[in-house]
């Protein structure tokens, strides 16, 4: 991995960087020069795309243990937290899109679920990510 001079020196907590959004936030954090804290539940791991330029540090835990969340989030400058069932419409209109498409590349014949019938405007992975990040 390729070792460079951080551009920023804030410390930023990243939940859910196994999941399909937190790991291109891990990325886009990366490339922004941010020092990052990953929190993964056991036995998930961290299984990169790609190498990052900045090593991030990676803790395993709970955050419905209290204790260790204030820990957790010592010396933080700010948090994210990415979990599936996340209410904010960007995330869920993403994920429409994302599994729309991944369903459309892959079957010729699809019945579609009740869920397809849900109303959401699709938004780039792209734009989500730069919203996150711009949040700081």
């Amino acid at each position: 991995m390729a070792s460079t001079t951080r551009q920023s020196s804030k410390k930023i907590l990243l939940t859910g960087p196994t999941g399909f959004i937190g790991k291109r936030l891990l990325y886009k954090l990366d490339e922004k020069g941010y020092q990052i804290r990953c929190l993964v539940r056991p036995p998930e791991f961290l299984d990169l795309l790609r190498p990052l330029i900045h090593e991030p540090e990676i803790i395993y835990g709970d955050l419905l243990d209290r204790d260790y969340l204030e820990a957790v989030l010592e010396g933080m400058d700010a948090a994210y937290y990415l979990v599936h069932s996340m209410s904010g419409r960007s995330i869920r209109e993403t994920l429409a899109f994302e599994i729309m498409r991944y369903l459309v590349e892959r079957l010729p014949i699809l019945t579609c679920p009740k869920w397809v019938y849900t109303k959401s405007q699709p938004i780039a992975i792209d734009n989500v990510l730069s919203y996150l990040a711009g949040c700081l």
